[in-house]
């Protein structure tokens, strides 16, 4: 769920964004790369998540 709003949310900043400023589809496509970097971002850490060490509690 995640991963698809970060797309969807990224292409829809960039086409309003571009839609502002006449510039279509240059933010859009901009908005969906950063989504997509952002979902797969997401899932990463989910997968991997970071582990506590002692040091860190200090």
């Amino acid at each position: 769920m995640r991963f698809a709003s970060a797309i969807l949310l990224g292409t829809y900043g960039g086409y309003w964004l571009d839609s502002k400023l006449s510039t279509l589809p240059i933010f859009m496509i901009t908005g969906l790369l950063i989504g997509v970097a952002s979902g797969f971002l997401t899932i990463y850490r989910a997968a991997y998540p970071t582990k506590k060490t002692d040091k860190d509690d200090e």
